[in-house]
């Protein structure tokens, strides 16, 4: 028997369809693939115009941001493209045959590339502050909501009774949950 050669290969397509990364397992798939669509083709001529490898490149350059949402990717394929460009514009204006106008409009554009990059990555670093800030609030309201609920006789201060069970005081607004009635409480003087 003869040996049988592979059969063709399909022509290439740019919507490859993966899985989702193990890092990214929260962020919309068809969102993902959009901005990967986008992206991939910065990496085409790195990649010798290979697709998978494309997008390969893309995906560990968005990965390499550890996005926790649609908008934190976004964010991340902005940089990316951004930077990319400026790079582009200034390896463009290396050629010494350019007329001066054009060299001038290849370093701003450049230069304008960046600083979009640069607001980007401020907006990204905000938000993952804004996000670190919320996980200990939220992990405090999630500990306040878990305290048991204790039926019994009357626990004493620092606790509230409502309707035959009890519960600690709220653990931010004290006053405002306090088993001390309100006329007992003593008056701050100012």
């Amino acid at each position: 028997m003869f040996p049988t050669s592979p059969p063709p290969a399909e022509p290439p397509s740019a919507h490859v369809p993966f899985r989702l990364p193990p890092r990214l397992p929260h962020i919309a798939p068809a969102f993902l693939e959009e901005i990967l669509f986008a992206l991939f083709q910065t990496f085409m001529a790195g990649a010798n115009g290979d697709i998978a490898a494309a997008r390969a490149a893309a995906l560990a350059a968005l990965a390499a941001y550890d996005p926790h949402d649609e908008q934190e990717l976004r964010l991340a394929a902005q940089i990316i493209q951004y930077s990319f460009g400026a790079l582009d514009s200034l390896a463009r204006a290396i050629d010494p045959g350019l007329p001066l106008n054009t060299l001038l409009r290849l370093r701003g554009s450049a230069n304008a590339m960046q600083r979009s990059a640069n607001q980007c990555q401020r907006t990204l670093e905000r938000l993952r502050k804004e996000r670190r800030q919320a996980q200990p609030q939220q992990a405090a309201t999630a500990a306040a909501a878990a305290v048991p609920v204790m039926a019994g006789p009357d626990p004493g201060p620092g606790h509230l009774r409502t309707g035959g069970a009890t519960t600690a005081a709220h653990p931010r607004h004290p006053a405002r949950h306090s088993a001390t009635p309100i006329a007992r409480r003593p008056i701050a003087r100012r």
